[in-house]
């Protein structure tokens, strides 16, 4: 009898826990809807405030090498750039791609496109590119005006680089030359010279110029050289290879500036973050970093051209106020440039007059030295 009547409580015990589940079930589906409508909108608000952009996808960055730095990659700083602003805009992102100018005539002749372009000085694609509204900071020398084109702005200039006259010390010992006496035969066209024919001119460099070649094998005492060349034959001296050479400023001007544009296609929504990215890599912090590139910084930062690198040294001894060609008019002035700078070296004085009609022309608002 007391083992039926405990079965019976038991029983009844469990008919009460399943009753009372149930009504608590009942309760949640009831209750549950409106709670989560009443609070699904902010919700939402508070998801996209926090994971989303008024524009997701890739934003293509074309890197068009034009000139290499006296170290590092051009093309890895603005890959760094692009992931600092990658961490703060969620679903947006940059991809940078180098290329050499052939390999960009190659896809633009298949008729691909960038939403935007690093492109070196001289780059003759005005078409490719829309103008940028945007407020530029104080920069070196005529750089805010050297890539304007009928009035609007088509590049921001970012970077730059420059030339130095290097000389073989080990010739110069032989000969028991000094630098003030070198000078001199340069410009009477008594000593073997190399490199760029135009610093040359700029220079006052006088007689037969070699080329690159001819100083890394030491058949000329000097040469006019870029910055890249100076570092690479630099790391040479370093791992025992090569010849001693020191660096000397030689000139302001200089052709080699790298450029931000827009291009053409871009779609509307891309626009601000584009422009972000243009005030980021022109930001204080940012363009100070090119100086461990050996890179000219283009925005005119309240700290002073150093290093402690010979070489990058004399570029920034003259290079706080460099003069800069027109970008889009230096395409259309370049062979014209180089074939009177070639007969100016040789003695002929029209020549030398219109080398230095032209470069006036082509630097307006600056001076060269």
């Amino acid at each position: 009898m007391l083992i039926i009547r405990g079965y019976l409580y038991m029983q009844s015990r469990e008919k009460m826990i399943c009753a009372a589940m149930t009504l608590a079930i009942i309760a949640f589906m009831v209750l549950s809807p409106g709670y989560i409508v009443a609070h699904r909108r902010n919700l939402t608000q508070q998801y996209r405030q926090q994971s989303t952009e008024s524009y997701q996808g890739i934003i293509s960055l074309w890197h068009i090498v034009g000139f290499k730095s006296y170290q590092g990659s051009m093309g890895a700083w603005l890959e760094k750039a692009a992931a600092t602003l990658e961490k703060k805009h969620k679903g947006v992102y940059f991809e940078v791609e180098s290329m050499t100018f052939s390999d960009y005539e190659a896809r633009r002749e298949r008729g691909e496109k960038a939403d935007m372009y690093s492109f070196p000085l001289g780059w003759e694609y005005i078409e490719e590119l829309q103008p940028i509204d945007m407020t530029m900071p104080e920069m070196r020398g005529n750089m805010a005006d050297s890539c304007r084109y009928h009035g609007g702005v088509y590049g921001l200039p970012y970077a730059a680089s420059g030339y130095v006259l290097a000389v073989n010390s080990r010739i110069m010992q032989e000969k028991g030359l000094d630098m003030d006496m070198l000078c001199g035969m340069i410009r009477s066209g008594e000593a073997k010279v190399s490199g760029d024919e135009i610093i040359a001119c700029i220079y006052g460099a006088k007689g037969e110029l070699g080329d690159e070649e001819d100083f890394s094998k030491e058949k000329s005492w000097a040469a006019f050289i870029d910055a890249r060349t100076a570092g690479d034959m630099a790391r040479k001296v370093q791992s025992g290879k090569g010849f001693p050479f020191e660096a000397f400023s030689c000139t302001n001007y200089t052709n080699l500036v790298q450029y931000l544009g827009i291009g053409s296609g871009a779609e509307e929504e891309m626009r601000n973050y584009i422009l972000e990215f243009m005030q980021y890599v022109l930001s204080e912090d940012k363009q100070q970093s090119l100086m461990e590139l050996g890179l000219i910084p283009a925005v005119a930062a309240k700290a002073q051209l150093e290093s402690e690198t010979p070489a990058v040294s004399a570029i920034y001894e003259n290079s706080s106020q460099p003069a800069v060609p027109q970008c889009f008019l230096y395409a259309a002035y370049a062979d014209q440039l180089c074939q009177s700078a070639e007969k100016a070296l040789s003695g002929d004085e029209n020549a030398k007059k219109d080398l230095d009609l032209r470069l006036m022309e082509l630097v307006q608002g600056a001076g060269i030295k």
